[in-house]
């Protein structure tokens, strides 16, 4: 079969060449790798994406795949929103919890992440219906889930995603690695989500929203 190519900015006629563009694919459902990844420096390195997801007052699962390259300091891997009072991220604090903050409610697991050698699959989801949020991590050793209850969190926003950085502060950079980011407009069960961490996606499985 042919494959086509659409790029979305202008591009010059003859620029592209075998040394400086290479094009490599992956069939879905085949076991994941972590040899195609995208790494952030903790300084200044993130990502940008102009239409984001939209989560406001909805249940969500968010998940994706790290590998750590800092312990001991506050950094966030995904976020978005305006102000400190209406906000969504998912990151790590200095004491190694993983944190979520939903609107003005923040909640940081129970367990430490201290492993920065190592793969981690970590998943966010939030019933809105039952006000639970449990964040979980797994790696290939052991995995462990935090859950609170009666977590009420009226975020209101969407819009402009970052990835590597907090969009309300500018800061927190994330060090280290990240690939095979999960967006579900729907909360997943446990099972649901061990049952497709280590395969690659589709793309059109039903409730997923984004997909990096």
């Amino acid at each position: 079969d042919d494959i086509s190519i659409q790029f979305n900015e202008p591009i010059e006629a003859g620029s592209l060449t075998l040394d400086n563009f290479q094009l490599t694919g992956v069939v879905n459902g085949q076991e994941l790798r972590h040899d195609k990844v995208v790494s952030f420096d903790g300084a200044t390195d993130y990502l940008e994406l102009a239409n984001g997801f939209d989560l406001a007052s909805q249940s969500f699962t968010v998940e994706f795949w790290a590998k750590r390259g800092l312990l001991r300091s506050k950094q966030t891997v995904i976020s978005q929103g305006t102000t400190a009072n209406n906000q969504f991220s998912v990151g790590f604090n200095a004491a190694n919890q993983v944190e979520v903050i939903i609107g003005s409610q923040m909640y940081a697991s129970t367990f430490a992440v201290l492993d920065d050698t190592t793969w981690h699959h970590y998943s966010v989801v939030y019933d809105k219906v039952g006000l639970n949020l449990d964040i979980s991590d797994r790696s290939s050793s052991a995995s462990q889930t935090s859950t609170t209850s009666n977590f009420l969190a009226n975020y209101v926003s969407g819009g402009k995603t970052y990835f590597g950085k907090s969009a309300v502060s500018n800061g927190d950079f994330y060090s280290g690695s990240a690939h095979q980011v999960r967006i579900w407009n729907r909360a997943l069960t446990p099972s649901v989500i061990s049952s497709r961490l280590n395969i690659n996606l589709t793309g059109r499985e039903p409730g997923l929203v984004g997909y990096w």
